[in-house]
């Protein structure tokens, strides 16, 4: 996996506690971190990739990612975009900014592979958006993980 991200011009920034890879590179031009999320026995069962955005273009870059997936993918089985109180869509682009910056705005979507498999896009807190390619063995890697800090009970 290194290797192989490293030919495509990603820098290789760390191995976290879990194991996982950490890089750093460009992506059509906007910068991008990418986290390969891998089990004990090295099988990659996930990949994260976020753009960094600005704050005032992370709504639009969403919009037009999701066209992109969807043009790849297909309309996606489920969408959640949505203001919560007291935000709404007549609000201006910094007061959107400022509700996806506090969990006030909502804006994911998510494809489902015949594999089991799935994608979603999401924008961050952080005003970034997220893509998250999961493999059908991402959840038990989860649960194991989940399962692992709860050891001392």
């Amino acid at each position: 996996m290194k290797a192989i991200l490293q030919s495509k011009g990603f820098t290789f920034i760390k191995v976290d506690s879990d194991g996982d890879l950490d890089f750093s590179g460009a992506i059509n031009g906007k910068n991008v971190r990418v986290y390969a999320f891998l089990t004990p026995a090295r099988t990659l069962v996930k990949m994260q990739v976020v753009f960094v955005t600005s704050n005032d273009e992370a709504l639009n870059y969403y919009v037009e990612m999701k066209a992109t997936l969807s043009t790849k993918y297909g309309a996606p089985a489920k969408h959640y975009e949505f203001w919560m109180d007291p935000y709404t869509e007549a609000d201006s682009e910094s007061e959107h900014e400022t509700a996806l910056a506090v969990g006030k705005g909502v804006f994911s979507s998510f494809w489902e592979f015949s594999d089991g498999g799935g994608l979603y896009e999401e924008i961050t807190k952080g005003l970034a958006v997220s893509l998250n390619y999961e493999s059908p063995g991402w959840h038990i890697e989860l649960q194991r993980r989940k399962n692992s800090g709860n050891s001392v009970l």
